[in-house]
């Protein structure tokens, strides 16, 4: 992926991040996942040092807890320095201990076994998959011996392949109807259902760009004569004004679970795999509390 097109990217979802809902961002389960976990890491810690890969404003402001009671020292470290501005808006109180790092998550250019916790959401899908593992070195590298990586991991499911981009509007479409979902809600479903069935079925179209395609063509051979017609009509434009303008041609790297914990498993063991509750399905995102091998 180019440099370019990912500032763009995340500089439209700056301006834009209130418009995403789960699973989206960080569910209300999500955040008390994370926190039982991150509390499991820093018991009895003494300053701690921990690095948030990028900027997510649920994160900091769960970490912010942790500057009154274990001195922690947070750094946010990202590409994109107008996005850790922008996320600010939606913390209530800064960490006075929280500093911006503009580096690549790559080539982060710190010491050796600088970190007690390392915590990011959802960040190996934004990852191209022939980096990976210079990705996992480079965490590995800078994370103490006995340190931890948090991360919420997006991957799918065998479940995801049974099904298609006309039973994805359909189904969204009725709960619509039938009061279920408002049409943000469902906007989002339909980005998260768009994004696993086309990593499942084609990786090299995984844009919103080219999302947008498919659902358009499906409309016309399906939709434009069914009861359902202005419902899905809004859904697809909604859809098209909110994660269209948002992310564009940013290539999202997704890989099925067995795949995605396998290149885990070659640095990492998986001390604790945790699903939240309050999602449309349950199998999203859990979120994974990693520890590195010791690799000679």
């Amino acid at each position: 992926m180019k440099k370019n097109k990912s500032n763009n990217a995340w500089k439209n979802i700056s301006k834009d991040y209130s418009k995403l809902l789960i699973p989206n961002r960080p569910s209300q389960d999500d955040c008390h996942n994370y926190g039982l976990l991150i509390n499991k890491v820093l018991k009895n810690k003494n300053k701690p040092k921990i690095m948030i890969m990028g900027s997510t404003p649920e994160l900091r402001r769960i970490l912010y807890t942790y500057e009154f009671l274990q001195k922690v020292e947070v750094f946010c470290l990202d590409v994109n320095e107008l996005m850790y501005k922008a996320m600010a808006n939606f913390i209530m109180k800064a960490n006075f201990n929280e500093r911006f790092l503009k580096r690549s998550w790559l080539d982060t250019k710190l010491k050796d076994k600088t970190f007690d916790l390392i915590v990011g959401d959802e960040v190996i899908c934004n990852i191209d998959k022939k980096e990976h593992n210079n990705f996992f070195k480079e965490v590995c590298r800078i994370l103490k011996d006995n340190g931890a990586w948090i991360t919420r991991h997006n991957f799918y499911t065998e479940q995801v392949k049974k099904t298609n981009v006309k039973k994805i509007l359909l189904n969204l479409a009725e709960k619509i109807n039938k009061g279920e979902y408002c049409f943000q809600q469902a906007d989002n479903i339909l980005y998260n259902n768009i994004f696993y069935y086309e990593s499942s079925v084609n990786q090299d179209s995984n844009t919103t760009i080219n999302h947008l395609k498919i659902i358009k063509r499906e409309y016309k051979q399906s939709f434009e004569n069914h009861k359902l017609n202005k419902i899905i009509k809004k859904l697809i434009g909604i859809y098209e004004n909110n994660f269209v303008s948002m992310c564009g041609d940013y290539k999202w790297h997704v890989l099925s679970e067995k795949e995605s914990e396998c290149e885990l498993s070659d640095y990492f063991i998986i001390k604790k795999k945790v699903y939240s509750m309050d999602y449309p399905s349950v199998k999203y995102s859990p979120i994974y509390l990693l520890k590195k091998k010791k690799i000679n």
